[in-house]
């Protein structure tokens, strides 16, 4: 028996590394492999600082600090080797797989064990947000193993076992703030399971669940304290988070006021003026994050009907099977790797089999109900916040187990011809996997990828490779309304080149898209008057 488990988990591992470390090898020679973008740039610099022996940092942490510092340690064990560093990765990120295997073994079957592995192994937004320089990837990790600990503490009643879960559960929250959702509606759960949730028994429960969670906060909140002079609980970006996704112009993506660049760096510089400017004085981190909710809290109350259209798109968006692109664009990436050519399992299969397992589980809910409160708590969160691809991607890994047990049950059923099962299961699949196809965004290609892509060949001086980007990206630019700013980031490139006739053009180029351009226009006026005519 220990035999056939320990030949499972390695298939499961070597399924998931494979498929890793195929797509490390077909990205590996291209440009986005060493050119890294927002967040991950940030991720980047702040390791290599930790790296360095900067271990204190300064200041309130502004972003998530769990991923940085386990970024910094693989830079003092390997250096900045982004081949070990996605290697490594791929390894954890290949035991997650494993971890989900054996929590849906032992909360339902062994055919919903191998179920899940396999789709966490095969699902698409796992292998990709595994090989980027981006926080996922341990943030999976130590939630899978909270899973665990919660689901063996429904059999064993054992406290320290809950302690545990609560306390890899809070390294968690170090890495994704709003994991406290998740974390508030486990607790829930646990009080729940006694027959008298405010009972002795229910809330000693409930006190080691928070006291776990706590000892794995309370370094980066005392550390915030003591190095920033503020209290915040992890990171100060949750206030702009909060507003982006409710205002007059949100759009349920991340669609940031105009004042606000969004690169990290910036965007906390930019976000304290701002606040500081309106309020008339210097701001605590904290007051920062609390003026941004404010005016979150302003919109709503203001317009509820606005708002409530608002919530509702982004319901929609949770559960629609595009990846709305946030750093990187999931979808462009069917040009570096034949594996995004639909070889792997998306979100289209993920949610309704997910939505399935919920629902043919919810009688169990007293030993898998965690993983109930989790998936709904984190949609929730999605609703106050905003949905991309990366923000989304926490809620399915709850979805995998309740998947796994979906798409197992349904087999059997199959198998067994289960009418009275599968009439009404098999159409209202069909249904869900119709949804999520429904299209929520307009078509419009990848002309910032291809004018990133151009950019990288400019700067590494393969000018072949770059003008064959440009020319991609102007191909797919028609009506996407970005055709203005590729004309100019090309005419940079040729002025920098010295081709200056070429760059007249494509700054000409660009006033023609968007007359009232004015950097283009700025640009084509220091050109004209020949002051880069000489390069």
């Amino acid at each position: 028996m220990k035999r056939r488990l320990y030949a499972s988990i390695l298939l499961i591992f070597l399924i998931a590394l494979f498929l890793r470390v195929l797509f490390l090898v077909h990205l590996h020679p291209h440009p986005y492999f060493d050119n890294l973008m927002i967040d991950s740039a940030s991720y980047d610099r702040w390791a290599g600082r930790i790296a360095s022996g900067d271990f204190r940092g300064d200041g309130v942490f502004y972003q998530s600090p769990l991923y940085p510092y386990f970024l910094g340690g693989l830079y003092a064990l390997f250096g900045r080797d982004l081949t070990a560093v996605r290697l490594a990765q791929a390894i954890l990120g290949s035991i997650t797989c494993v971890l989900l295997f054996l929590l849906a073994r032992r909360a339902f079957s062994s055919a919903a064990g191998y179920a899940a592995g396999l789709l966490a192994a095969a699902y698409a937004t796992f292998l990709f947000q595994d090989l980027m320089l981006l926080k996922s990837v341990v943030i999976f990790f130590f939630t899978a193993l909270a899973f665990l600990r919660l689901q063996r503490w429904t059999t064993d009643e054992n406290r320290f076992t809950l302690a545990q879960g609560g306390f890899l559960l809070g390294v968690a929250v170090c890495g994704r703030g709003n994991l406290l959702f998740p974390a508030g509606a486990i607790l829930l759960w646990i009080l729940a399971r006694e027959r008298r949730p405010l009972s002795g028994a229910a809330l000693r429960n409930g006190s080691l669940f928070l006291l776990g969670l706590a000892i794995a906060v309370a370094p980066v909140t005392v550390r915030n304290r003591v190095v920033g002079g503020d209290w915040v609980l992890t990171e100060s970006d949750a206030g702009i988070n909060v507003f982006v996704g409710n205002n007059p112009a949100a759009t349920g993506i991340h669609t940031p006021p105009a004042s606000i660049r969004t690169v990290p760096e910036h965007e906390e510089e930019d976000a304290r003026r701002f606040a500081e400017s309106r309020m008339g004085r210097p701001l605590h981190p904290s007051e920062v994050s609390r003026f941004w909710i404010s005016g979150a809290l302003r919109f709503i109350r203001s317009d509820p009907a606005a708002w409530s259209r608002l919530v509702l798109r982004k319901a929609l968006l949770a559960w629609n099977g595009y990846e709305v692109p946030d750093n990187y664009d999931q979808q462009y990436f069917a040009r570096v790797s034949p594996l995004f050519h639909g070889w792997l399992l998306s979100f289209h299969i993920l949610a309704p089999l997910g939505l399935l397992g919920m629902v043919l589980t919810l009688r169990r809910w007293r030993t898998v109900g965690f993983l109930h409160a989790y998936t709904l708590a984190y949609f929730v969160s999605l609703l106050l916040l905003y949905v991309t691809s990366r923000y989304r991607l926490p809620m399915a890994l709850g979805l995998v187990p309740l998947s796994g047990y979906g798409a197992a049950r349904t087999a059997a059923a199959i198998r067994r011809k289960e009418w009275r099962f599968l009439l009404p299961v098999l159409p209202s699949l069909l249904i869900l996997f119709a949804l999520t196809h429904v299209p929520l965004f307009p078509y419009r290609g990848f002309v910032k990828q291809e004018t990133e892509i151009a950019t990288f060949y400019a700067n590494r001086g393969n000018t072949a490779a770059a003008e064959d980007a440009f020319r991609r990206a102007i191909a797919e630019g028609s009506g996407s309304g970005m055709l203005h700013l590729v004309y100019l980031n090309q005419g940079f490139f040729y002025r920098d080149l010295g081709r200056t006739t070429e760059a007249e053009a494509a700054f000409r180029n660009a006033l023609r898209e968007n007359p009232s351009f004015r950097p283009a226009r700025l640009e084509l006026e220091k050109l004209l008057a020949g002051e880069d005519r000489d390069r």
